[in-house]
């Protein structure tokens, strides 16, 4: 009697997470979790878990994050984001071993909370499963997000982090009581600490809460006045946190190695005309359609502008904080420009102006057209939409990993240059790399130690070939000045012992 009772009052949430068990196969990350390091910006992801393996194999303390790259002498010390996740992974490693899945996993399970707690919101709010189930898993289509939530980069599960965080927020809107608030602005402060750009939704309620406390503003548009200045405490931690970490980080590199990790901005104005519409170009053809589906992408523009021209008839508290994280969002662009060309991992965050559009729209329609917003057909159309962005992105996903994958085979939907891409990193690690992720036994037979700089060639990015053999040293990262033989010379001059050449 319990159990059927159980049953029944969670049939929705219980099919919202076989939804996401199925995902998990769709998008075939039985296989990628198994990865370490691999396909599409393998750089960045060496580099994080690299600091996870540090942590895990040498005495350092939690601020003292280090990276397997020793170039010019230095310890290897640097760092970027709060090293929270990867302190975690690498006393993990320490106990049960060294396995690159369970940092996948980690960030997965970040990324699956968040999106449970957006279903639960919208189902609360909205009142209705279907879209409460339909939306989340329509942000779940994001080529970027489901890509590097199975992943060792801090952009995805910051993400899943400030969907919890928005989750708790309505819990103190609903309520009106402060525990919610406290709650919520901590995931906001812990995803602020691991990725900058998650704080684009934070920031807009912050605004709001501002805006909604000036008279004028009640006056003419009827707001409410949602927060004391007591609410202000905990923005106000959040902000001091967030602003400590930046400013320690930036002094902790400054003392060790610069210009590893970026840490700092990358504006449009450091750009000319020329380079501007390259850039401008080459964010439009390979990231735009990271951030969602392009067709979807352009509906939802069109749905925003039709809210705005219609804005005293919405919920302007959910206006604000959608526009205000749209323009977020394109702040963000402008303030890392010059990286918009394939770093597709900076655009994870954007996503969450996907679900605010969405989520104004639907309640829009529940008050001022609630058979439509019922309407069996309306939803059909949504589902279709659904099943065809889940396809495309399962096509990328799979891709990424595997070209030869059935699904991957007997596709028309993968232009023939993306296809050749990933055929190019799969064929170049397998043919290049993928010995050394069992060469490490052979090193320490030979009495290399794992603290002997070796000179790791040909490798340009600082942790790659050293991470997957567990190796200190130096690549051809950073030296691009010095000829071959100058560099090999200058890197022997500095401590280097052995050469590894791959």
């Amino acid at each position: 009697m319990h159990k059927s009772n159980f049953l029944a009052k969670n049939k929705s949430n219980l099919i919202f997470l076989a939804l996401l068990v199925v995902m998990f196969f769709v998008y075939r990350y039985p296989y990628s979790i198994q990865k370490g390091p691999y396909s599409i910006h393998y750089w960045r992801q060496s580099s994080g878990l690299s600091i996870a393996l540090n942590y895990e194999k040498e005495d350092i303390g939690f601020f003292e994050p280090t990276i397997n790259w020793t170039g010019d002498g230095t310890d290897g010390k640097t760092v970027v984001e709060f090293p929270l996740l990867y302190y975690l992974v690498g006393k993990i490693w320490k106990l049960v071993g060294h396995y690159e899945f369970i940092f996948r996993l980690l960030n997965l399970l970040i990324v699956y909370t968040g999106l449970f707690f957006l279903y639960r919101f919208i189902r609360e709010f909205l009142r209705d499963d279907f879209w409460a189930m339909i939306v989340p898993l329509m942000v779940f289509t994001s080529p970027a997000l489901v890509y590097y939530a199975d992943n060792s980069l801090m952009d995805a599960p910051s993400f899943g982090l400030v969907l919890i965080a928005a989750y708790y927020y309505w819990k103190h809107l609903r309520s009106g009581k402060n525990i919610p608030l406290y709650v919520s602005v901590f995931f906001f402060t812990l995803a602020g600490l691991l990725k900058l750009s998650s704080v684009i939704l934070f920031t807009a309620i912050l605004i709001v809460h501002l805006l909604a406390n000036i008279r004028y503003l009640q006056r003419k548009f009827g707001f409410k006045n949602i927060f004391t200045w007591r609410q202000m405490i905990p923005f106000s931690i959040a902000i001091l946190v967030n602003l400590a970490w930046f400013l320690w980080a930036r002094a902790y590199n400054i003392k060790h190695i610069q210009n590893v990790l970026l840490q700092g901005l990358n504006p449009i104005w450091y750009a000319n005309l020329k380079e501007g519409l390259y850039i401008g170009t080459l964010f439009y053809t390979n990231l735009l359609g990271s951030i969602f589906n392009r067709t979807a992408l352009f509906l939802s523009l069109l749905i925003l502008i039709w809210l705005l021209y219609r804005l005293r008839e919405s919920n302007l508290f959910l206006m604000g904080i959608t526009l205000l994280s749209f323009g977020g969002a394109v702040l963000y662009i402008l303030l890392f420009f010059m990286a918009m060309t394939v770093h597709d991992y900076y655009v994870v965050n954007l996503v969450i102006v996907m679900p605010l559009i969405h989520i104004t729209f639907l309640d829009r329609l529940r008050h001022r057209h609630p058979k439509f917003f019922r309407d069996r057909s309306l939803k059909g159309i949504a589902l279709i939409g659904l099943i065809l962005m889940v396809y495309g992105t399962m096509v990328d996903q799979r891709a990424r990993y595997d070209t030869n994958d059935t699904f991957v085979k007997h596709t028309i939907l993968l232009d023939s240059n993306k296809r050749n891409l990933y055929q190019h990193y799969q064929t170049m690690y397998r043919e290049q790399y993928q010995a050394l992720e069992t060469i490490e036994p052979y090193l320490r037979k030979l009495g290399i130690r794992r603290e002997d700089k070796v000179i790791s060639i040909p490798d340009g990015t600082p942790n790659f070939t050293l991470y997957l053999m567990d190796q200190k040293g130096v690549t051809d990262f950073g030296y691009g000045n010095l000829k071959e033989s100058a560099r090999i010379r200058h890197f022997i001059d500095t401590g280097a012992k052995y050469l590894i050449v791959n």
